[in-house]
């Protein structure tokens, strides 16, 4: 009777089960389920242990002694604490290295501070001459235009959370700016502290507890100082790190990789906390660390990126490296615990963690910001993935919540927009340009999918501080992606197999989607042969390196999109990853700018010329894009022409005379003339900023707009030019600079361009009018004109 009880009990049990749902019995009833282990085995403490370590060894931008900790910390955690077979592939990179910028008060007393310097503008690292810069420090707050007065020859401190209105402090000739290290910031104000040509400008910033100490002896006296920025363009060698986690499956052919990078950006590569930025990498960790101890079905590959800072740079070489000149042919590298032999083929598909804990809002992304569209109806793969991930829970794709196992989580999971031209997913929930590593993976071949915490301000900044981390937001996240991974590692069902073997899997150098490689070589006239040269070391002294800058210039897309990188002594490089042009993706431009860099000074001396020699080995000049195979794939490659030169920046230069109103780079055409003979130059070069666009992305309320006036010419030395600038579309002249002059490396500024113009026009309007006035018959006219005449010239003293 006993017996019948208890049966009936259990009877009862299992029914009142099956009433509450489907999903909590089988979480119940199956130990191994992904909801139990994610619980039990996913442990945030560990997570949080990680972040804290990798924000504790200091600047993890790469190249920087954090970043090469950060490597050896997961190596060592992956391969001998987990005991997972480990290996590494290395590439290398030029990154700008801050090696001991400092700050000297002179007087009242004597003190030196530790700053750091900024990002180049471009390839100009800002560097200060041999001592440096002095004169007396003055603070303006945030600098607004109303406040400033007799900035001449200062150093100036200023907040750093005060958009770019530090572009007024140069064009009103200040030596230098300092930022004060703000306790919070957004990614906003980063992109405004840097330009995208080489405008020399000393730009640091000190820390907070120095800054008030400079700010307390400010207010008692006059404070006179020195800065010197020690800034270096530095090759160095960074390493992508893999570990293999065997599955229990012997199919080797739809292993997946679960990725994250473990380098970070900031505007301050010397100064990069990247606390938040650890937690995808982090998480990664801990992942690795589960799937050890739970060993899943197929096979899994961790692996963590560098490069991430500059131009995703870990990525693009590994994809060059594995999914193009090792597609079928193995890879044979050492691991720890034995040979690795690694082939594009083997890898089905990739999963990047890209998280924050600024929100616990998460989306799953395949495209970005980095390359932009590209049309999934071409390539296919993706739709089946989603719907797999849709049915393992429950999504509702109004409200953008993924329901499992009886936990709910905000999740985005985008629809496939076939065939619609610029529809990118992040833009339908995130108000910043998402840009990841998944898009590398995709372009060249792989299918990727990212989980992307969206809607994150602070991440990526110099106030990426551990305080900022929040775990009540990173815990959710890393349970769900965890859930929703293991899940597919997991699953027996052979729709899965199949479904992995119809994903995007296929590299290719053009569209539909395309990872192109760009080479080229730079070569020199060698006047006494009257020959094309590239035997570099015999023009070069022992400090001169060649950098190549290329930026894709797509009206939408491309955010930091931009790949620096050395040539070597024969001029040659090659640079993989580019997004090509063609048929199903459209046209994406790039533009290409190389430059002979005096690595002790700074100072550049050679660039790319712009002239008719310049064009003879590469019609298409500087801008371009790579269409065909032969382009895309490398073998045909760009050859230009450097000449020797100086620098002359023309600050505030682009605009509309009549209503002051900014110009947009392409609206300004550009006329250099030798003054002597009235000719156009044949060797010159111009730069001029693209940020218009770029920051077009970003929803920021602040003076960008000025970052874009500038434009800095590169003419040969020695030689008297004149400079016209009109309007591309009504060719009104804009303004006339005449009579400037640079020698070899030199590096000249004119601020207040308007000024300049207004002082050159008024000069041509006196001799023209001199020359007529001998003429009776021009008489009434030439009074008319006279007056003209005398009242812009009162008016332009008075602006002076």
């Amino acid at each position: 009777m006993i017996g019948v009880i208890k049966i009936g009990k259990l009877i009862i049990i299992a029914l009142t089960l099956l009433l509450i749902g489907g999903n909590a019995f089988i979480a119940l009833g199956e130990p191994d389920s992904p909801i139990e282990l994610a619980s039990d085995d996913v442990k945030l403490d560990n997570i949080l242990k990680h972040i804290y370590f990798l924000s504790s060894i200091g600047s993890r931008y790469p190249g920087y002694p954090g970043c090469e900790k950060a490597a050896n910390y997961i190596y060592n955690y992956l391969a001998n604490e987990l005991g997972l077979n480990t290996f590494t592939l290395s590439y290398r990179a030029l990154i700008p290295y801050d090696q001991n910028s400092t700050l000297t008060i002179l007087r009242p007393i004597r003190k030196t501070f530790r700053v750091y310097a900024l990002s180049p503008n471009m390839v100009e690292l800002c560097r200060t001459p041999p001592g440096g810069v002095e004169g007396e420090l003055i603070y303006v707050g945030k600098s607004d235009i109303e406040s400033l007065k007799d900035i001449g020859g200062k150093i100036v401190l200023i907040d750093y959370n005060s958009g770019a209105n530090w572009l007024y402090l140069k064009n009103l000739g200040a030596k230098a700016v300092i930022f004060v290290e703000p306790e919070d910031t957004t990614i906003f104000e980063e992109e405004c502290k840097i330009m995208d040509i080489p405008v020399n400008f000393p730009r640091v910033i000190v820390k907070r507890k120095d800054a008030k100490s400079l700010l307390s002896l400010l207010e008692k006296e006059r404070v006179f100082v020195k800065l010197n920025v020690d800034v270096f363009w530095k090759e160095v060698e960074l390493r992508n790190i893999f570990s293999i986690i065997p599955g229990t499956c012997s199919d080797l052919e739809n292993i997946v990789m679960i990725a994250a990078h473990y380098d970070a950006y900031s505007a301050v590569p010397a100064l990069t906390p990247a606390a938040d930025s650890a937690s995808g990498v982090a998480t990664l960790l801990e992942f690795a660390r589960v799937l050890k101890k739970n060993r899943p079905l197929r096979t899994v590959i961790i692996a963590a990126f560098s490069g991430s800072a500059i131009g995703m740079a870990g990525a693009r070489y590994f994809s060059e490296q594995i999914f193009y000149r090792h597609w079928e042919k193995p890879l044979v590298i050492n691991g720890n615990r034995g040979r690795v032999s690694l082939k594009g083929t083997d890898i089905r598909l990739i999963f990047v963690l890209d998280l924050s804990s600024e929100s616990s809002f998460m989306a799953l992304f395949a495209q970005g910001a980095f390359y932009g569209w590209f049309d999934w109806a071409r390539v296919g793969g993706l739709e089946p993935l989603l719907s797999y991930f849709k049915k393992i829970g429950s999504y509702d794709d109004r409200k953008w919540i993924y329901e499992l196992y009886g936990r709910k989580y905000r999740l985005y999971i985008p629809a496939i927009f076939f065939g619609e031209r610029k529809v990118i997913p992040y833009t339908i929930v995130s108000r910043l340009p998402v840009i990841h590593m998944g898009e590398v993976f995709n372009h060249a071949g792989v299918l990727a999918l990212t989980f992307y915490t969206v809607n994150r301000f602070c991440q990526g900044t110099i106030a990426d501080t551990r305080d900022k981390v929040n775990p009540r937001n990173l815990k959710p996240q890393t349970e769900l992606v965890y859930q929703l991974i293991y899940t597919l590692l997991n699953d027996p069902d052979t729709h899965v197999d199949n479904m992995l073997k119809s994903l995007l899997h296929f590299p290719s150098r053009t569209a539909p989607r395309g990872f192109a490689l760009l080479r080229g070589r730079f070569w020199y006239f060698d006047e006494p042969s009257l020959t094309l040269r590239s035997d570099w070391n015999q023009v070069l002294d022992k400090d001169d390196i060649i950098v190549v800058y290329v930026r894709m210039i797509s009206p939408e897309e491309g955010y930091r999109h931009c790949f620096i990188s050395r040539a070597n002594a024969t001029g040659f490089f090659e640079i993989p990853g580019l997004k090509p042009s063609g048929w199903a993706l459209g046209a994406y431009p790039y533009e290409i700018a190389v430059f002979v860099i005096d690595n002790r000074t700074g100072q550049i001396k050679w660039a790319t010329d712009q002239g008719s020699l310049g064009k003879s080995l590469w019609p298409h000049g500087t801008t371009f894009t790579l269409s065909s195979m032969e382009e895309a794939s490398g073998m045909k490659a760009v050859n230009l022409v450097l000449f020797k030169c100086g620098v002359l920046t023309l600050h505030g230069c682009m605009f509309d005379p009549e209503s002051l109103l900014p110009l947009k780079p392409e609206e300004v055409k550009f006329i250099v003339l030798e003054t002597t003979t009235q000719k156009v130059l044949e060797q010159y070069g111009v730069c001029t900023s693209r940020l218009h666009r770029t920051l077009s992305l970003i929803p920021f309320r602040g003076s960008y707009v000025f970052l874009c006036q500038d434009a800095v010419f590169f003419l040969p030395p020695d030689i008297k030019v004149d400079i016209v600038l009109a309007d591309v579309r009504t060719n009104v002249i804009i303004g006339i600079l005449r009579n400037k002059r640079v020698g070899l490396g030199e590096y000249r500024s004119i601020k207040l361009c308007q000024l300049e113009f207004a002082k050159n026009i008024l000069e041509v309007s006196r001799r023209m009018l001199e020359n007529i006035r001998d003429q009776p018959t021009l008489a009434g006219p030439l009074d008319l004109a006279e007056g003209y005449y005398d009242s812009a010239l009162r008016e332009y003293k008075k602006g002076v």
